[in-house]
């Protein structure tokens, strides 16, 4: 029998199994769909996490959190401690971060909440777009999405332009109490794009103005601030990259909460083996659960096929034809069943992405037929067993048979 024609027979035979294939075929489209899903989840949390970490700028960078926002959890970061960590060897630069919120207003009476921030390292500093930077402290630059005002709607921030700005610092002894800082916008900068519609993109001055509204939220000079002040996070340049993880587990051996590309990335790889491991055992469950199915309705079907099984093997077809037709309807099954999986799968990425257009699935190219050539070949492997006995069967006996 040549082979086109033992495959002609085997999609016969599926075909003609319409009823009892119908949940065999669901649970295998099913199954594949499920773990293609899995795959391209994987493969997305792994790309954009791998893009936001390299984005960053951070391959020399440590980050150092402050106990003021950890609530006691790390050392505290004040200037005679930051002055130490940039004594470290292989330290080339800290640069502390501190920032207010508080409202603003202009000439016109407009009101504007404003979180302000001193200007980061050289390389993080951001595109700018228009002006420049401050270059003392009665200068700030705005993010070009504007700054929301107190019925949270967005001002464009090209309007406000080398105009003056009054920053309104609250006091201890509350609004009733506050007092005004006037400064002058003479910059824009390009804010990134940000799924929350309601976020406030920082507005950059110099550090001294940042610690001097500090201290008048605070009720105490500058000197008796700058002494208890402890910034909320530092950003921390090493020489080289390799110096990276050496100059960190000093900090985490000094009691510095740490964070850098090495650390990401170590986390990346547990979230990734986690997902896998969940995968993994998913997937069993279901190849298990689609070869059982397969197997059962292959042994029923020789079952009730023994006559005709009977009559070929006395017509002439060899015990090899007949377990290539019985395996043949078993890679049938596979490859018509994964094919619909990867469709179901495909739909399902595109309301994913009809829903969260920002996510962008990432699935490599060859995800899909890979996971057709093995559903497929687990298939083939389910049908060996009623092959066999298909192969074993007695003519003779068969034919006896009503």
């Amino acid at each position: 029998m040549r082979i086109q024609d033992g495959i002609y027979m085997s999609i016969g035979y599926t075909l003609r199994q319409k009823k009892r294939l119908v949940p065999v075929f669901f649970g295998v489209a099913l199954g594949v769909a499920l773990v293609v899903s899995i795959a391209a989840a994987a493969a997305t949390i792994s790309q954009t996490t791998t893009q936001q970490i390299l984005s960053q700028n951070g391959l020399k960078q440590i980050t150092i959190t402050g106990d003021s926002l950890q609530n006691g959890g790390g050392k505290a970061l004040t200037d005679q401690n930051l002055a130490k960590i940039q004594q470290m060897a292989h330290v080339n630069a800290v640069y502390p971060i501190y920032h207010i919120e508080l409202a603003a207003s202009t000439a016109s009476q407009q009101q504007f909440i404003l979180s302000l921030t001193n200007l980061p390292s050289q390389q993080d500093l951001p595109t700018l777009l228009q002006g420049r930077w401050p270059a003392d402290q009665n200068q700030v630059v705005l993010p070009d999405t504007g700054i929301r005002d107190k019925t949270s709607a967005f001002v464009k921030a090209s309007i406000l332009m080398n105009q003056n700005i009054a920053l309104r610092v609250a006091t201890l002894q509350g609004l009733g109490h506050a007092t005004t800082v006037d400064v002058t916008v003479v910059g824009i900068y390009h804010a990134p794009p940000s799924d929350n519609p309601a976020m406030l993109f920082p507005t950059y001055s110099m550090l001294s103005l940042v610690k001097h509204l500090g201290a008048l939220s605070n009720g105490t000079t500058d000197t008796a601030f700058n002494a208890q002040l402890s910034y909320q996070s530092a950003i921390v340049d090493v020489d080289t990259p390799s110096d990276v993880t050496q100059v960190g587990n000093r900090l985490d051996a000094q009691g510095y909460i740490t964070d850098y590309v090495e650390k990401q990335v170590k986390g990346l790889s547990a979230r990734l083996g986690a997902i896998t491991t969940i995968a993994l055992a998913i997937v069993s469950v279901i190849i298990a659960t689609i070869a059982l199915s397969i197997g059962n309705l292959l042994v029923s079907s020789v079952r009730q096929r023994r006559r005709e099984i009977g009559i070929m093997l006395a017509i002439g077809f060899g015990e090899q034809a007949i377990g290539r037709i019985i395996a043949g309807e078993a890679i049938s099954i596979g490859i018509i069943g994964s094919g619909c999986g990867c469709l179901l799968a495909v739909l399902g990425f595109l309301v994913f992405h009809s829903l969260q257009p920002a996510i962008s699935i990432a699935l490599p190219w060859w995800g899909f037929p890979a996971a057709i050539g093995i559903n497929t070949a687990f298939c083939f492997l389910a049908g060996l067993w009623p092959a066999r006995k298909a192969m074993k069967m007695d003519a003779v006996q068969a034919l006896r048979e009503d």
